[in-house]
Parts: C-alpha cells; sequence; structure tokens
C-alpha cells in the first residue's frame, strides 16, 4: 500500500469542505505537483483565486485536523453566468468521494450565490469519463464540444485584407449575424479562450468589449458568398505573447456556409500579417468542420489531446444533485 494512502475511507461526512486559505498553500502546490506531470497551472494562479471576492475557491479538508486533499474554484462571469474550474483531488486519496463532494458544494454556492438565475458551467477533456458521469448526477447537460487546432501564420497565403476589425458602433451586425447562425447555436453561443478552455456567453455587452479591445473581426470575402450585403463570417480574436513568439489566439469562428476552409487560411494570413508566428482555436466540433479547417492548413495535436467538452446546467430549476460513488482527478482539461 501507499505509504500516503488513507489506511481507510473516509465517509462523506467526514469530508470537510471550506473556504482556502493562504495557509493551504503549500498543500495545494503539493497536490498540483503531481497533476498533468507537474504542469499544472494552479500554483500561477492561487493568488488570484485566494483574493477573488466574487467568486468561492473551497479546499476539500480529511476531516478535522486532517490534510487537505483537494481544491476547486466557483468563479463568476456576471451575475447569471458562473464557472467551475480548477478541480484537483490529491492522488493519493482518490476514489473516496472527495472530488464529487467539492463538486456538489460549489453547484449548491452557485445556486445561492445566483440567486437561482441564470447558468453554471465547466469544461473538461471528452476523455474524462467519470466526470461526465459527475455533470449527469448534478443536472448538467453537454451543450457543446469542442477540438483545438493550430497553424503557422503564412504570409503567403491570401485573406489579411479580407478582414475588417469591427468598432463598438458595428456591433448590432455582430449581433445580427451571430442570430442567424447556426454555428453559434451549436457552440452554445461561446467563445472559447486559450487560458483552461474557458467558455463564455457571447453577450452584447462582451461584443462592445472585444470591438474596443480590436478584437472583433467581420470577415468579408471578395468573391462573396453571401447574396446581401452583409459579412460571409465573424471571427473574435487576439494577439499574446507566449514563450514561444506571438500568437493569435481565436476565440470563435464563424463563417456562412462554405466559407469556413477560406475563413481558417484567411485566419493564417492575418496572423502573418500581425506579425503573430501561429494561430490557434478551439474549434466547435464537427467532421465536417474538422476536415474543413485541415484543408487551410490547421492541425489537431498529434496525441490527440485538447478535445474539451463544455457542460451546462440552469441555475433556475431545483436541484438535482443524486448521489455519486466514484471520485475524479483534475476537472477542466486545459
Amino acid at each position: 500500500m501507499d505509504a500516503k494512502r488513507p489506511p481507510v475511507a473516509l465517509r462523506a461526512d467526514e469530508i470537510i469542505i471550506r473556504l482556502a486559505k493562504e495557509s493551504d498553500r503549500a498543500a495545494l502546490e503539493s497536490i498540483a505537483a503531481r497533476t498533468w506531470d507537474g504542469h499544472d497551472y494552479l500554483p500561477q494562479v492561487l493568488a488570484g483565486w485566494l483574493a477573488d471576492p466574487a467568486g468561492e475557491f473551497c479546499v476539500a479538508q480529511a476531516g478535522p485536523g486532517g490534510p487537505v486533499v483537494g481544491a476547486a474554484k466557483l468563479t463568476r462571469f456576471s451575475p447569471q453566468e458562473w464557472w467551475l474550474e480548477g478541480m484537483r483531488v490529491d492522488p493519493d486519496y482518490y476514489g473516496l468521494g472527495i472530488g464529487m463532494a467539492i463538486h456538489r458544494h460549489l453547484v449548491r454556492r452557485a445556486i445561492a450565490l445566483s440567486g437561482q438565475r441564470g447558468v453554471l458551467r465547466y469544461s473538461t477533456d471528452v476523455e474524462n469519463g467519470a466526470v461526465h458521469r459527475m455533470a449527469v448526477q448534478t443536472g448538467f447537460h453537454m451543450a457543446a464540444r469542442f477540438q483545438r487546432l493550430t497553424a503557422s501564420a503564412s504570409s503567403a497565403l491570401p485573406g489579411a485584407d479580407d478582414f475588417e476589425r469591427l468598432t463598438p458602433d458595428a456591433v448590432p451586425a455582430a449581433r445580427a449575424y451571430l442570430d442567424g447562425s447556426a454555428t453559434y447555436i451549436q457552440a452554445a453561443q461561446s467563445a472559447v479562450g486559450r487560458r483552461r478552455w474557458s467558455a463564455r456567453l457571447i453577450t452584447g455587452e462582451r461584443l462592445h468589449a472585444w470591438a474596443a479591445q480590436g478584437q472583433l473581426f467581420a470577415w468579408k470575402w471578395k468573391d462573396r458568398l453571401r447574396r446581401d450585403a452583409g459579412m460571409d463570417g465573424l471571427m473574435i480574436a487576439g494577439e499574446y505573447a507566449t514563450d514561444d513568439g506571438r500568437e493569435l489566439v481565436i476565440e470563435y469562428l464563424d463563417a456562412a456556409p462554405g466559407g469556413l476552409a477560406l475563413l481558417a487560411e484567411a485566419a493564417r494570413s492575418l496572423a502573418a500579417a500581425l506579425h503573430c508566428e501561429r494561430t490557434w482555436h478551439m474549434l466547435l466540433y464537427r467532421p465536417e468542420r474538422i476536415v474543413a479547417v485541415e484543408q487551410a492548413g490547421w492541425r489537431c495535436p498529434a496525441d490527440l489531446s485538447g478535445r474539451a467538452c463544455l457542460f451546462a446546467r440552469s441555475l433556475n430549476e431545483p436541484e438535482q444533485l443524486s448521489d455519486f460513488e466514484h471520485d475524479t482527478g483534475p476537472h477542466d482539461g486545459s
């Protein structure tokens, strides 16, 4: 038996869920060191999570006076949009119901803090079956699925000039495009960011913010896909510095029927024009969409990573929290 393994299983009523404290940092960093082969982002976000006045960062303690053996974060994106992230369980304590105890606690807190209004969501890897089963047990449904793809920037490709940065005054046109888009509905009305696969609803307020930051793009292909005077596609993207150079991170990519491959190729051209080395996107998963984007020179990870499921549940509905026997590892898949 592993020396760190508890000698007896904890009962559910022995697991203490409480707010995280600065003094928990060492225990949390120890758990992170054994998560994702030591490449966990948790140590980098601890300070911000501990100081967050709107959400709740909780830990699980193995009984009174026992060690910290798990953690998870409830984040408020807006008064009616809440996000679960960062579930961690000490590997020596897997299978004892700790992950489910934290998850259930934070679902209840989201219901209470939201005033039973809005939506609670989270993302996880497509292969994380334990968390998928947890979702079913706590009233979530799978809202969308995404696949990470990347591509090198290319000044040799056409299309950079087909983009127009939209100003806040043009947000109604972007809104009208989205309201008529099947992709928007299938993507659960969400833009997916690079950091921890966070999915945010594409609201009018956020469209204005993206436009003000120069991150809202209309795509108008010179040979026209649409018969009217509207745009042929819409993209939400920003430029970010990484350890390996500049990257164009695309949070939302949407084209008129028949235009996705052209838009994906144009995005590589725009990335080069913006002096980025590459571009990154969590694409709404559909086999035909993957094929179209790969035709434009994008590639899925060779190791089959980067496959995310977005789960959601209404906070307006009566609580749906049935019993669950098994524990999980990391909650989010980024």
